[in-house]
């Protein structure tokens, strides 16, 4: 017969104490008492997110502080200073209302570094929870376990490529996986790779495309290409013609495309 959990129960469960990463419990280093902390909540069913961190005078870590991403209430408690009021009074704008799922839930875990020892001890470990963990089903979509993998990553290298937004490389990953529980990630971690990989190839795009034209002359004889470098060392001016093009144009001579999509670039050209 199936039994339900109870209201405690779905707030502090029950699991193996070996697990728990309790109070005095001893790590060689924070990045192991970390790890340790985040594979418990990916168990029990919470996100995690950085709190206050202390260093000493040679910028090393010797205290650091993780907490339920539920802490604290919205807007961090503050209320408005005087001037706050006074500078805002005359505003009439009419500002987004945001939801917040912060339930001031005290669940945390503080490390310490030992002098003498350089190891890490916990010294604060706060178990229970405010509000109801993620269920079974649910713990997939939680931040914590949400991330691309590598073949995810190339993929949507691809798409990026062939100007395939995020959101439609995310309903591809879902058809080959056959459920979005299957992707491991959401539409955010795919919107924000590709933001990562345009800044990347934003301030490398000038030399990307140079390179790759020098890799398709050394392929195809018949390539051709040209470019100029303004004052600023940034490419300005970039000609090319692939050997289609140049049978074309012995046949046909010149020919005027229109662009439709006449507008202004990020460097205020034309084009």
């Amino acid at each position: 017969m199936e039994t339900s959990l109870t209201e405690d129960q779905e707030r502090t469960p029950p699991m193996d104490a070996s697990l728990i990463p309790a109070a005095g419990r001893v790590f060689k280093t924070l990045n192991e008492g970390i790890h340790c902390y985040m594979s418990y909540a990916r168990t029990v069913g919470f996100d995690v997110r950085c709190s206050s961190v202390k260093r000493n005078r040679a910028e090393e870590i010797y205290s650091r502080y993780l907490v339920c991403n539920r802490q604290g209430i919205k807007g961090g408690g503050r209320l408005p200073s005087v001037h706050d009021r006074v500078v805002n009074a005359g505003d009439n704008r009419e500002h987004r209302r945001r939801l917040s799922n912060r339930v001031n839930c005290k669940a945390r875990i503080g490390f310490k570094k030992k002098k003498s020892t350089g190891e890490f001890v916990v010294t604060v470990f706060e178990e229970e929870h405010t509000h109801k963990l993620c269920t079974e089903s649910s713990k997939v979509f939680m931040r914590i376990n949400r991330r691309l993998n590598v073949a995810q990553q190339a993929f949507l290298g691809n798409c990026v490529k062939a100007n395939i937004g995020a959101s439609t490389g995310l309903r591809f990953c879902k058809e080959t996986t056959g459920s979005y529980a299957n992707v491991g990630a959401t539409d955010v971690e795919f919107h924000n790779f590709k933001r990562d990989v345009q800044t990347y190839v934003d301030v490398a795009d000038g030399e990307m495309i140079i390179a790759t034209f020098k890799a398709k002359q050394e392929m195809c004889r018949d390539f051709f290409f040209d470019y100029h470098l303004d004052e600023e060392n940034r490419l300005s001016r970039l000609f090319w013609a692939d050997p289609r093009g140049r049978r074309n144009f012995s046949c046909y001579g010149d020919n005027i495309s229109f662009d439709a999509t006449y507008g202004t670039n990020r460097y205020a050209v034309a084009i």
